[in-house]
């Protein structure tokens, strides 16, 4: 939130302190129209700031969904980087959570109740009727045909993973291993190709 609002104005910390200050502003008008009696600016207020503490609250699940949402996605993300299958997981993991937080946002403060619940219902509904259809019903072969391509895929890259990882751990382990140094034997080191000996000495001896 911080990173966004880098090229604005404004920062997070001058915009919430602008929304509390609308709000005690509220509360202090909301007593001064309620001197005359009853009028529609007083029931407006009056409304409003009824409605406030509800829509903190949606603010709030909105915020704890995104965060969860995005642990969950890097961690379906960083758990099947290697798998050709894993970005696709983890964006529908994602957007899965924040729509419910979003739905439920909604419900909270009371906005297109009469969308969203059904949507949801709707949804799940869908869901379910294609578990029990798809899955135990009709489609039951093609659908064991498909499991069976979809999980001998992932066995495959599994151990491909497993594999990359096993071979990084050991090649870092050699790679920390301490050099030893190794025995000199014989008489002498023999002399480096294209170099001939010095005079009076044997191929092999130390001068």
């Amino acid at each position: 939130m911080a990173a966004r609002l880098a090229g604005s104005k404004y920062d997070l910390t001058g915009i919430v302190c602008k929304v509390v200050s609308y709000i005690i502003l509220l509360m202090a008008l909301q007593p001064a129209f309620g001197v005359f009696g009853p009028n529609p600016i007083s029931v407006m207020i009056h409304s409003v700031v009824a409605w406030l503490p509800r829509a903190i609250v949606a603010v709030v699940i909105v915020v704890v969904a995104m965060a969860i949402a995005n642990g969950v996605r890097d961690i379906v993300g960083n758990s099947l980087s290697g798998a050709s299958y894993g970005r696709a997981v983890a964006t529908t993991a994602w957007s899965f959570i924040v729509a419910l937080g979003v739905i439920a946002a909604l419900g909270q403060v009371g906005i297109a109740t009469a969308i969203t619940t059904p949507l949801l219902i709707a949804v799940l509904a869908t869901i379910t009727g294609v578990l029990v259809v798809g899955v135990g019903g009709g489609l039951i072969m093609p659908m064991r045909q498909r499991w069976e391509r979809w999980l001998d895929s992932a066995e495959q890259e599994t151990a491909k993973l497993r594999g990359s990882a096993y071979q990084a751990g050991r090649s870092d382990a050699l790679a920390n291993q301490p050099v030893r140094p190794t025995a000199q034997t014989g008489r002498g080191t023999p002399p480096a190709p294209g170099i001939p000996p010095a005079p009076g000495a044997e191929p092999g001896e130390d001068r």
